[in-house]
């Protein structure tokens, strides 16, 4: 069941979805004999189990109760348990901190030690966008709108983490960013007009081509840039 559950996650959940599901069976299989029974997998099971988890992630232990608690929910579609102990698991509820965030001004100190431009630029639009790291190393220029300000995240070669692609405008930074590499991958190509005569004529970059990406074309990757 949970190698099935792990081949169905391969092929219908995200790449980081996979990475905590992949952790999560690992330490599921080191605890549990492999030829245990998944019916036979009780709350007071699943109680010592996250007791172990405490004791070596004591904060990724609330997602991986979640992930297992997916799991079980998907497990009882398949008919393979009938009830699901997980959902049953108690936590101590986590003490709500102030959350932290990047001002303006932190940003224009960590910039200059940046020496990479595309990597510099797609951290400030990061910024002045929202948007996730996944995102931004994906934008096209298929999905940049400078006439009426809007980016579209979501295409139909990349897929957001929601599955939902989404518009957002374009703050004034992010446009000079955005116009700047327009000119700087904008390129000249010669032809003939009606008379034979050749004239240059500039070419706006290939509306496929990512927006940031590496001299060879291909973009970064989001762990690359994170």
């Amino acid at each position: 069941g949970v190698n099935e559950y792990m081949s169905f996650v391969i092929h219908n959940r995200a790449p980081k979805t996979l990475e905590g599901v992949k952790l999560v069976c690992k330490y599921l299989l080191e605890y549990f004999p492999a030829n245990r029974d998944l019916r036979t997998i009780m709350l007071r099971d699943c109680e010592c189990f996250v007791d172990t988890l405490k004791k070596t992630a004591p904060k990724g232990v609330y997602n991986y109760r979640r992930v297992l608690s997916t799991m079980w929910n998907k497990l009882i579609k398949w008919n393979y348990v009938s009830s699901n102990p997980w959902e049953q698991v108690e936590l101590e509820k986590r003490q709500n901190v102030k959350a932290a965030y990047l001002t303006e001004e932190m940003l224009y100190k960590i910039l200059p030690f940046i020496e990479n431009e595309a990597i510099r630029d797609m951290v400030a639009v990061t910024f002045y966008s929202g948007l996730r790291r996944g995102e931004v190393v994906n934008i096209t220029w298929q999905d940049v709108n400078l006439k009426k300000d809007l980016l579209t995240i979501g295409n139909e070669n990349f897929k957001t983490k929601t599955r939902k692609q989404r518009v957002i405008p374009i703050h004034p930074k992010v446009k000079e960013i955005l116009l700047r590499n327009v000119k700087s991958q904008m390129s000249k190509v010669k032809r003939n007009d009606a008379n034979g005569c050749e004239i240059n004529l500039v070419q706006l970059p290939d509306k496929k081509r990512y927006v940031f990406c590496k001299s060879s074309g291909y973009c970064f990757t989001a762990d690359y840039l994170s």
